[in-house]
C-alpha cells in the first residue's frame, strides 16, 4: 500500500504479460527468445520484420510503440523517448532518435492476424547491433524490461502478479517470481534468465498476489520480472505490475 507521501510522488508503473508460461523460466512480456541490447554511445536506429505481411494494410503487426533510452555521457543521467512506427515489412524504416537501447517495443495495432507474423528488430545503422526484438506472435504483450531514468534514484515500492493458476485437491500451483536487475550500461546479449543479479524472489499462488518492495534503482539501472511453474509442468498466463516512485 503505497503512502500519501508516496502518492504523491511521481510514480511509475510497469506492466507485463505472458500468455502461456510453464516450468521453464521466462521473461515477462518479452521471452528467454528476445534479443535486448544496450550500446555505450547513441546511435542511429531502424527496425525491420522478417515478415512483408508485418506492414501497415497487411495481416500481422501495422505499427509499434517504442520506448528509446538516451543516455548522457559524463552524468550518466537517462533520457525516455516515446515514439510510434509504421511497418514497412522486410524493408527499413529509419527511427529519428540515436539511442542507447530499447526499454520496451509493443504492438500498437495490427491486421487480421492479430499479432506480429514474424520478428521485429530495432538495429542500430553504424554497426547492425540488434537492439531488441519482439518475437513472432508476442501481439500487444507488453515488456517487464525497464530502464530507470531521470537524474535522481526510483525506489522500487510493490509488485503485483496475478497468475490463472489453479488449486487441485487444496495444492495450489505456485510460480516463482524473481525480480533481477543490472547496471551495466552496454551489456551485449541479454539474458532475461541469466542477466544480472537478484533483487528479490517471491512465490505466487494462483489469482491476485502483491508483494512489498523496499529497493532503489540508480538512473541506468534495468530491473525485469521472470516466472516459472514450480509446482508442475502447466502452463497458464502470467501478469506483473511493478510500482516505483522518485525519490
Amino acid at each position: 500500500m503505497l503512502s500519501l507521501l508516496e502518492h504523491k510522488s511521481p510514480l511509475t508503473v510497469v506492466r507485463g504479460y505472458e500468455s502461456s508460461i510453464d516450468n521453464t523460466l521466462t521473461g515477462i512480456g518479452f521471452g528467454s527468445s528476445a534479443v535486448i541490447n544496450t550500446v555505450e554511445e547513441p546511435e542511429a536506429l531502424y527496425i525491420v520484420g522478417s515478415s512483408a505481411n508485418d506492414t501497415e494494410g497487411g495481416t500481422g503487426a501495422h505499427i509499434i510503440d517504442m520506448t528509446l533510452n538516451i543516455i548522457e555521457s559524463g552524468s550518466g543521467d537517462v533520457t525516455q523517448v516515446i515514439m510510434e512506427a509504421i511497418l514497412n515489412g522486410t524493408s527499413d524504416v529509419y527511427i529519428d532518435w540515436a539511442a542507447n537501447s530499447i526499454s520496451s517495443m509493443s504492438i500498437q495495432s495490427s491486421g487480421s492476424g492479430n499479432t506480429n507474423a514474424g520478428v521485429i528488430s530495432i538495429k542500430t545503422v553504424d554497426t547492425n547491433t540488434v537492439l531488441y526484438t519482439i518475437p513472432v506472435g508476442t501481439g500487444t504483450s507488453q515488456s517487464s524490461l525497464h530502464i530507470s531514468s531521470g537524474s535522481r534514484p526510483t525506489r522500487v515500492k510493490q509488485l503485483n502478479v496475478y497468475t490463472d493458476a489453479t488449486t487441485t485437491s487444496n495444492k495450489p500451483e505456485l510460480y516463482e517470481i524473481i525480480v533481477r536487475t543490472t547496471s551495466e550500461k552496454d551489456s551485449g546479449d541479454f539474458s532475461s534468465t541469466t542477466s544480472g543479479l537478484i533483487l528479490a524472489t517471491f512465490f505466487a499462488t494462483p489469482g491476485q498476489n502483491e508483494f512489498e518492495m523496499y529497493d532503489s534503482l540508480s538512473p541506468g539501472d534495468k530491473i525485469w520480472v521472470t516466472a516459472k511453474n514450480v509446482t508442475n509442468s502447466n502452463s497458464n498466463a502470467v501478469s506483473t505490475e511493478l510500482i516505483m516512485y522518485g525519490i
